[in-house]
């Protein structure tokens, strides 16, 4: 989802599962966990990191985190809905895009990942009606897939969709 594959320097906060740790970790030239995003905002480097990973992070710690992120560089937001609290739980996905807007971030991309992410089969880019529309339309069999399948549709034409997805990702490039 990332425009470049390859992992620089990444910097990870919020509450992501031990073995996203792990791949990140794996994967990067240089990663970092960062606990206290507003003390590690005073004590890296300025614009040090390429890529911005928050896992179930508030927006409050993504704006706190700005400084560590290179101009031009990706932010890769995961929210899971079970673990949100209160009316964020009934937030539009493009709500969170309105947020990293604000924080001056662009180009951004919103996936549902399905069934969620620790147990992923597919990643639907939100925006591509093809996507979705396959996504939507595909192995269901039997009345309780036909019912499925029907709701899923109703659900994308009255835009409500997009406050059901359970488990979405958000990418989006750091402005200037």
């Amino acid at each position: 989802m990332l425009p470049d594959p390859r992992l620089e320097y990444v910097a990870c906060i919020g509450a992501p599962a031990g073995d996203f740790i792990a791949a990140l970790d794996a994967f990067s030239r240089h990663f970092e966990k960062i606990t206290d995003v507003k003390s590690a905002a005073n004590q890296i480097n300025k614009f040090e990191f390429d890529v911005l990973v928050a896992s179930q992070a508030k927006p409050a710690e993504i704006e706190a985190a700005l400084p560590l992120l290179k101009p031009e560089g990706f932010l890769y937001w995961e929210v899971e809905r079970s673990r949100l609290e209160g009316a964020a739980k009934f937030r539009s996905v493009y709500s969170y895009r309105k947020h990293l807007k604000k924080m001056g971030f662009g180009d951004i991309q919103i996936y549902w990942h399905r069934p969620n992410f620790a147990a992923c089969k597919e990643i639907i880019p939100l925006e591509n009606t093809a996507a979705l529309n396959f996504t939507l339309a595909k192995g269901h069999v039997g009345l309780k897939g036909q019912a499925k399948e029907i709701a899923g549709k109703l659900l994308k034409m009255s835009g409500l969709l997009a406050f059901v997805v359970p488990c979405f990702s958000l990418v989006a490039k750091k402005n200037d």
